[in-house]
């Protein structure tokens, strides 16, 4: 297909963007270091509501690579990538934060992916970034995601739905004109959310360890943090529980029943007992941050494994009706209105082989 006088790009990497004009700068300089050929992919820059002269910067670059920027009211990331769905030309979307910063081989491999299986979906490896020093709580986070892209690469995890991390991932355009696009009512869990649709239709999940991208976002502070992982356990219910009856699905139920002995127990004690739940997190909190200094991490990892927990299924009991995460703890992307039941169009039509093939 041609637009103008030059054929349309194979690739379409897709950026939302909100106030983070220094680390966007560095991920496009990477971008124009890619060794895909620059002609044939294109980037499109959504940017969120930004008011930091991030605008100002991009009108300034010099890009060896078509990119175009594409502005829109502050409306979440998920609103911002389906921006640039309708706006991409490429039949692959790979899906990139601003945070992200691509190795060279980043777009080739997810190309080479998407050539070789037309229904793929790929997850590509977030590497830690090698500079600076981090709180134990974001280290623990880095070893847990690179202990599952370990697994992934060895064979001994497998992918599905879940494991669509839009930070960096890519599927065809096709794919998403059958299942839809990002659910814009998901604040949290959006990206599980169309993988599992995904998922659902029958299409391929591939691991990219060399589509890799160095995560080097803001670092949240502890409350944040905590908070964070509540809502990611409210979203995973409302996900699950679309034209439900308000009882726990069946899939978390599983997940709960696969939790260790100890695991269950502390949630036993802790969930729907604010008080309780609170001196919990206090007291583990303690405890890390004093094994930290140590540099006992087997102990802290422990410990951060259990706060994720307790405030998980913390945000799951709450949506599911009891409504008492204590105001004491930091108030971040708090959920203010209810979320209304959402089928995307075209889903009962799957239209994607199912299996490998």
């Amino acid at each position: 297909m041609m637009y103008g006088d030059k054929a349309a790009p194979t690739i379409s990497v897709a950026i939302p963007t909100h106030n983070r004009q220094e680390l966007l700068r560095r991920v496009l300089a990477a971008l124009a270091k890619q060794t895909y050929p620059m002609d044939q992919f294109e980037v499109i820059v959504v940017v969120d509501g930004s008011d930091d002269g991030t605008e100002e910067m991009l009108k300034a670059l010099q890009n060896p690579y078509e990119l175009r920027v594409l502005q829109q009211p502050q409306g979440g990331p998920s609103r911002a990538r389906n921006v640039a769905i309708a706006a991409a030309r490429g039949q692959v979307i790979i899906f990139l934060d601003d945070d992200v910063i691509p190795v060279p081989q980043f777009v080739s491999t997810h190309a080479a992916i998407h050539q070789h299986d037309p229904e793929a979906v790929v997850v590509g490896r977030l590497l830690a970034y090698p500079i600076g020093e981090r709180p134990g709580w974001e280290r623990w986070e880095e070893f847990d995601l690179d202990q599952q892209f370990d697994q992934m690469r060895e064979g001994r995890l497998v992918l599905n739905g879940t494991h669509f991390y839009t930070g960096n991932a890519s599927v065809g355009r096709r794919s998403l004109a059958i299942v839809g696009n990002f659910d814009v009512a998901l604040k949290y869990q959006e990206d599980c959310d169309l993988g599992q649709r995904l998922e659902m239709a029958g299409a391929h999940f591939y691991f990219g360890d060399r589509a890799a991208g160095y995560h080097c976002g803001y670092r949240a502070s502890f409350s944040i943090w905590c908070r964070r992982h509540y809502n990611f356990g409210v979203y995973n219910f409302v996900r699950h529980n679309r034209n439900g009856d308000g009882q726990l699905p069946a899939a978390l139920r599983d997940a709960r029943a696969r939790l260790r002995p100890v695991t269950k127990l502390l949630l036993t004690v802790a969930i729907g007992r604010p008080i309780v739940s609170q001196l919990m997190t206090t007291s583990i909190h303690g405890i890390v941050t004093t094994s930290d200094w140590l540099h006992a991490w087997s102990i802290s990892r422990c410990g951060y494994s259990a706060l994720v927990n307790l405030h998980h299924w913390w945000g799951i009991h709450d949506a599911l009706g009891a409504h008492a995460y204590p105001s004491s703890i930091e108030n971040a992307d708090v959920v203010t209105e209810p979320l209304q039941p959402w089928t995307p169009d075209g889903v009962q039509s799957p239209g994607l082989s199912n299996g490998r093939g």
